[in-house]
């Protein structure tokens, strides 16, 4: 459900969305079952879920390799730059 709501929160940005419904379907490969989660989720409650779970890699990510955070750093504000240079 964590990918889904990442997603969502995405898309909700993307269209500017207050609330979406989403769609879950697991399907069971050996006994031919599927299974079906729908849940709505408010545009608000999906950014800080985003927002949190990046938090959190960001966390992780320091811990394994200190350096990457700021390799991330410049690797986006080279690309901002460049986005702004291209207008």
């Amino acid at each position: 459900m964590s990918q889904v709501k990442i997603y969502a929160a995405i898309f909700a940005h993307k269209r500017q969305l207050s609330e979406l419904q989403i769609q879950l379907t697991y399907f069971q490969l050996e006994t031919q079952e599927t299974k079906i989660l729908n849940k709505q989720f408010k545009a608000e409650e999906l950014n800080i879920f985003l927002q949190t779970t990046i938090a959190m890699y960001l966390k992780w990510l320091d811990k394994i390799d200190p350096n990457s955070i700021v390799r991330i750093r410049k690797t986006y504000s080279l690309a901002y730059a460049f986005c702004r240079m291209s207008r």
